[in-house]
């Protein structure tokens, strides 16, 4: 976390790329990283905090915050 931080405040854009795991770990990760990053609840679909609990304390009850994808 400590050298994405690095690399945003240097770069107006920054890309991270997490592992493609087969059990959907990348996108668990990614919604992880996001909230990490903005502080702000994510959106978590049922069956993703289903299969990983560990969702439901970074994640907002109403599925309207947050995106793995910014326009």
């Amino acid at each position: 976390m400590k050298r994405i931080r690095s690399v945003a405040q240097a770069e107006e854009t920054t890309f991270v790329i997490t592992n493609n795991h087969f059990e959907g770990k990348a996108v668990v990760n990614g919604l992880q990283l996001i909230h990490l990053l903005t502080k702000q609840p994510v959106a978590a679909p049922a069956g993703l905090l289903e299969r990983y609990p560990e969702l439901e304390r970074i994640s907002d009850a109403s599925g309207t915050m947050g995106s793995l994808f910014w326009a």
